[in-house]
Formats: structure tokens, sequence, C-alpha cells
């Protein structure tokens, strides 16, 4: 089997902002993990995907961004008429990706890649590839480094990067690492033009 280092695909520019202050040095919304980036189409996420060599094994379908308004008025859609897009997954030898979207006016858009790496090359230190990458984490423990907002993660507003080194699975073979790349700002304007459309739209 053709081995691939853990990182291929997470070619990036770490952009530290000088133009705005931040608490953090890097801004990982310029990131990529395996080739996806955040605000990515499905249809982008999908080709960045299988141009890193991953198989597209899934894709489960949401309201899009009409039908979310919709709903938010109170009319029942039936699931099978979904035409926006929740989650991709996407599958290597060396990696299993969940990739996941959230709607917007213009479809649906990245807003988080969750990607488990269970190999490396045997002269590949994950960590250290990473850092090499990405750079210094903003905040580094023993169960995960971070990169942009540093809070608890379900109080985290801003884009980040999550590594954990040493993730717990019940699942095997047991990843050797975990990614988290993800922007919870862009989840919550999503929401909130949702909310606004449907509040518009029943005046």
């Amino acid at each position: 089997m053709r081995k691939h280092s853990a990182l291929l695909g997470l070619t990036l520019a770490i952009a530290v902002t000088t133009t705005m202050p931040r608490a953090w040095a890097a801004d990982p919304s310029s990131f990529e993990v395996m080739g996806l980036r955040l605000g990515m189409s499905a249809s982008e996420a999908e080709a960045a995907g299988e141009e890193n060599g991953f198989d597209i094994v899934r894709r489960d379908p949401a309201p899009s961004f009409k039908q979310a308004v919709a709903q938010r008025r109170g009319q029942r859609i039936n699931g099978n008429t979904y035409t926006g897009v929740n989650k991709i997954r996407l599958v290597r030898g060396d990696a299993r990706v969940e990739a996941f979207f959230t709607p917007t006016p213009d479809g649906p858009r990245l807003y988080q890649v969750a990607a488990n790496v269970f190999e490396t090359d045997n002269d590949v230190d994950l960590g250290k590839e990473i850092i090499a990458r990405y750079g210094e984490p903003d905040e580094r423990g023993q169960r995960e480094w971070l990169w942009g907002d540093t809070g608890v993660f379900y109080a985290r507003a801003e884009p980040y990067l999550e590594f954990q080194p040493t993730p717990v699975s019940a699942t095997r073979p047991h990843p050797v690492g975990r990614l988290i790349l993800a922007d919870p700002a862009l989840q919550k304007r999503s929401q909130e033009a949702i909310a606004d459309e449907a509040i518009q739209g029943s005046k």
C-alpha cells in the first residue's frame, strides 16, 4: 500500500495577523487540513479530497438555506427533499476525514474538518511535522495543542486548529493523531442569517 506523509495536503500559508489585533499569533482560517479549507463549498471540498487521494464514501443531506429558513418559520420539510449538505466523509489509507457544512445563501459552506490520522511514514514525528507546518501552537497541553481560539471547546467563537497527539478512540485501529479545523463564527453567522431571513419573511 502506498504510504502518504500523514499531513499530505495540509499545505498552508500561516497568516500572522498584523492589521487586526488578536489574542493569538496565527490565523487558522488560512490553514488547510488534508487539502480542505474553511469556507469551501461541498463540491470544492470533494474535489480537493479527491486531489489528495481520498475516496468520497458518504454525503449526508441537510436543509438548504431556503429550507432552513422555511423550517424556522414553522414549515415542515421532508428530509428526502433536502438539497443541502450536512457532512461529507472522506477515506484514504492513512486517514479518515469528516467535513461538516452549514447552510448559507451561497450554498453549504465548510465550517469544520475532523481528521483522524492512522499512519505516518516510519521516520515522521507527527507532532514535529505539524509544528513545522503551522508553527508553535498558541497553547500546548498534554491532550491538545491549539492554534487560534484557545478557549474551552464549547465557548470558542473564532477559527481554531486543534491537534490531539493521543486521541481517545473506541475504534480500531487507533488513530495516532487527530486534527480539528473549525470556524465557529461561520456557523454562527449562518444561523443568524437564517433567523433574520425567517423574521423578514414573516413580516
